[in-house]
C-alpha cells in the first residue's frame, strides 16, 4: 500500500483513494477466496481473475496508474458541488472492478 501511496504522489492523484482501491486486492477476503479457489463474478456475470497480490508490484503500479487517469476524468466531468460524494464513490466502483477484472488478469502468476 506504499507502494500504491507513492506513485499516487507521484502521478499527482489522490493518495487516499489510491491506498484504498489497491487494498481491494489485498483484502483478507479476497485471499482466502484465492485460497478455496472458489470462481467469483460480480453480479453474476464479470468474472474475476483470482490471484494472490500481496506480493506483486505491476499489478499495483498498473491500478494506480488509471486510478490517476480515471479521477481527472471524473473531475473534468463531475459538477464540483458534488464532487465530494461521487469521485470517491465511482472510482472505488470502477477501479475495484477493472482492478479484479481486466487490468490484472495479464499480471496474475498464480
Amino acid at each position: 500500500m506504499l507502494l500504491a501511496f507513492t506513485e499516487a504522489q507521484k502521478l499527482k492523484s489522490n493518495q487516499n483513494l489510491a491506498v484504498p482501491v489497491t487494498a481491494i486486492m489485498l483484502h483478507s477476503t479476497w485471499s482466502s477466496l484465492v485460497l478455496i479457489a472458489k470462481p467469483v463474478h460480480f453480479f453474476g456475470i464479470i468474472p474475476f481473475t483470482l490471484a494472490n497480490y500481496s506480493g506483486s508490484v505491476i499489478p499495483i503500479l498498473l491500478v494506480v496508474f488509471v486510478q490517476a487517469y480515471l479521477e481527472r476524468f471524473l473531475n473534468r466531468i463531475i459538477p464540483k458541488s458534488v464532487n465530494l460524494v461521487f469521485i470517491p464513490m465511482l472510482t472505488f466502483l470502477i477501479m475495484g472492478t477493472l482492478s479484479l477484472w481486466i487490468l490484472t488478469k495479464r499480471f496474475s502468476f498464480d
